[in-house]
């Protein structure tokens, strides 16, 4: 078994500090509406590498694999493919209040990249459907969902953790003198508690996601960083008509096989990502 360093202390720190940064230029429903893109990401990574287990209705990590996920994110072989339009109906049903116009989860993606969250090649994707874009057709532009690539499971539940922090710490500011309401109430039902949950045992005996120290020193686990065995199928929507074949010829035109393509706007398939009723928090 190897052991793999996940993060170093002067890492965690340094990742810190570009949260903090980030924060600073946020109002408190964009910082909102990050931690549900984040978290959505996650839980997308953590499904794929079975890092997490539904039992009655609550997650639990696997711990094997969910060092495994950390040790393969660490050395840059995590990839995820995520469509806007899922992460859209994902924030409606499960971040009430935060953004989820299409136009604008693209800019916040960007972002993302440039924190270094993931990356994907932005400005060279492949095109297709054009005429559906210039017609406004929504969904249109591009031919697959991108692959979210580098994905950095543990800068990413650093930079959640700092910005529940500064929200929280924000409206528990504003609310200092309400007897009823806190920062806690102003969280959806689920409260977050996977990211906590996995914030804590990415950092155990070192701290906890309330802030609580026990120590200080490197993040290692051991593991063999064994790819992802349940990888999320994207497949396309069928259409009839004469609308389908012409977006079949477009997309094969832009170099795809249309029957080897992933969709893009896509009704995610039961297995193995389920409907929104069943994704975790």
């Amino acid at each position: 078994m190897n052991n793999n360093t996940i993060l170093s202390k002067n890492q965690v720190l340094e990742i810190k500090e570009l949260a903090f940064a980030a924060s600073e230029t946020l109002t408190d429903r964009q910082l909102f509406t990050h931690m549900g893109i984040i978290n959505s990401l996650v839980w997308r990574a953590a499904t794929d590498y079975q890092a997490i287990r539904r039992e009655e209705g609550i997650d639990r990590i696997v711990p094997a694999n969910w060092n495994n996920l950390l040790a393969c994110s660490a050395q840059g072989n995590v990839q995820i493919t995520v469509p806007l339009d899922f992460t859209e109906g994902y924030l409606q049903h499960c971040w009430a209040g935060a953004y989820h116009n299409t136009k604008t989860l693209l800019t916040y993606r960007k972002l993302q990249i440039s924190w270094g969250l993931f990356w994907y090649d932005l400005e060279n994707r492949p095109k297709g459907a054009a005429w559906g874009k210039r017609a406004g057709v929504p969904g249109h532009g591009v031919a697959t969902p991108p692959v979210l690539e580098r994905v950095d499971i543990a800068k990413m539940l650093i930079f959640y953790q700092v910005f529940d922090q500064v929200r929280r710490d924000r409206i528990n500011e504003s609310l200092k003198h309400s007897e009823d309401i806190t920062a806690f109430n102003c969280m959806p039902d689920h409260g977050g508690m996977l990211m906590v949950e996995l914030y804590n045992a990415l950092f155990f005996a070192l701290h906890d996601f309330r802030g609580t120290y026990y120590g200080i020193g490197d993040v290692v686990v051991e593991a063999p960083c064994i790819p992802a065995v349940k990888a999320v199928i994207f497949h396309w929507k069928r259409r009839k008509g004469l609308f389908r074949f012409l977006w079949e010829r477009m997309v094969k035109k832009a170099g795809f096989v249309a029957t080897q393509a992933r969709k893009i706007v896509t009704d995610i398939k039961v297995d193995p990502l389920g409907n929104m009723a069943e994704v975790p928090y």
